[in-house]
């Protein structure tokens, strides 16, 4: 796992802080669905009374590592604060902490109407390293997909290689068996000149190499083949994976952590 860390003027992480964990006084709103458009003048930092109880139990949620439960309550807040201005950037906050780059992208793209130039630098300095990061992940998310599918295929090939060659050592031994039965018998109803017997025996011990050639090879590409198709389960699962980052699944525990004055820290 690799260990990246950026450092944010403390003004800026100020406004973020504030923005995450303040809250603000206790207002009345009207109740609407909390998706709706709203203009950016409409906008207010004040929280009626059941906003603030979710958005004190969401905040709590958050530091106690519960992301989806904090989600949860921030978007029941909003539907009793739907004009709340941080709301955006709250829920941009959660959403990469769960690893949820799509939506942690859009939220902060969705809060930047709101926000103020010192908060418009922390929201750019998120994007831009979102957008980073999603890159990276898709240009992974590509080769992975290029290499589950090469080496599924070659699994595929070489098991219906092993099966050609499966299927002619059976008719092989069909003719040595044939051949031997012949060279066996000593009373045939067309008996065989020593010629002709020479000429048999020589056709199987032929055949006789050829099918342990064929058992050789039906083996070995069985085998390689099995084994090339379980190896592309590998990038396949972090093909999925990558997929899910890029669509804003949840992926489990936070990556985002806050360093205090330093700068934040990311993990991924």
């Amino acid at each position: 796992m690799t260990t990246r860390t950026f450092h944010a003027p403390r003004f800026t992480l100020a406004a973020a802080c504030s923005l995450t964990l303040v809250l603000p006084a206790a207002a009345h709103a009207r109740l609407q669905e909390p998706d709706a458009a709203v203009d950016p003048s409409e906008a207010s930092d004040e929280l009626p009374a059941r906003a603030e109880a979710h958005v004190v139990k969401g905040v709590q949620q958050f530091q106690n590592g519960a992301y989806s439960n904090a989600e949860e309550e921030f978007r029941r807040a909003a539907f009793f604060a739907p004009k709340w201005r941080s709301l955006h950037f709250n829920l941009g906050v959660i959403a990469e902490a769960q690893g949820k780059l799509g939506t942690a992208l859009t939220e902060y793209k969705a809060f930047k109407p709101y926000a103020s130039p010192d908060e418009g630098m922390v929201v750019d300095q998120r994007i831009l390293e979102l957008n980073d990061r999603r890159n990276r992940i898709a240009s992974g998310y590509k080769r992975q997909i290029a290499t589950s599918a090469i080496a599924m295929s070659l699994g595929v090939v070489l098991l219906g290689g092993g099966g050609v060659l499966l299927g002619l050592a059976i008719k092989d031994k069909s003719t040595i068996s044939s051949n031997n039965e012949r060279l066996t018998d000593y009373m045939p109803a067309v008996p065989l000149t020593d010629a002709e017997r020479e000429i048999l025996q020589k056709e199987t011990d032929d055949l006789t190499n050829r099918r342990t050639k064929f058992l050789y090879g039906a083996y070995f590409g069985v085998i390689i083949g099995l084994v090339a198709i379980a190896y592309s389960f590998v990038p396949l699962t972090k093909s999925i994976r990558s997929k899910r980052q890029l669509d804003g699944l949840a992926l489990g525990p936070t990556r985002l952590q806050w360093n205090g004055g330093a700068g934040v820290r990311l993990r991924f």
